[in-house]
């Protein structure tokens, strides 16, 4: 099983690596960018599904959270039309689709996804906090790490 993640702010027209932003945020409340999630050669996420990324991690870490109890999720993007599902079938998988101009989807381990997207979720959430830090904003994203904490947390005790 391959999953690739990786974050993106845009800055102007162009797309940094998270990890690469060096600086302030252009503006903490409307942080755009997009996520890079390839699994098992399909590509559900790209540059061209740019949005608000923050809140687009937050949206999926609340699909992982579903997932993670055996429920299934469906959400929309914070900023355009396009929906994301994540949801159990068979023994241990998961269907993950993504609809926007054309359907893209996966059936992946749902134990491998929840473990890679909690992971890359919070590594963005960390990074971002120590960006919000730099404009004096030390508490940004205190609650999406903690519930990435908790579900961690929940998963270990099942």
């Amino acid at each position: 099983m391959e999953i690739e993640c990786k974050s993106y702010l845009k800055i102007g027209n162009e797309f940094v690596p998270l990890t690469n932003f060096k600086g302030a945020l252009p503006d903490e409340f409307y942080v755009d960018g997009a996520i890079h999630l390839k699994i098992n050669g399909t590509v559900l996420l790209d540059q061209t599904l740019w949005d608000l990324v923050d809140q687009l991690w937050a949206y999926i870490v609340n699909g992982i959270e579903a997932l993670s109890e055996g429920k299934s999720h469906i959400c929309f993007f914070p900023d355009q039309p396009v929906e994301m599902k994540f949801e159990p079938v068979g023994e241990g998988c998961v269907l993950f689709s993504v609809d926007a101009a054309e359907r893209r989807t996966v059936v992946v381990d749902r134990q491998e996804l929840i473990k890679s997207i909690l992971e890359e979720a919070n590594a963005f959430f960390l990074t971002m906090r120590g960006l919000a830090a730099t404009g004096g904003n030390e508490a940004k994203y205190s609650y999406e790490l903690s519930k990435i904490e908790n579900i961690r947390k929940s998963i270990r005790r099942r």
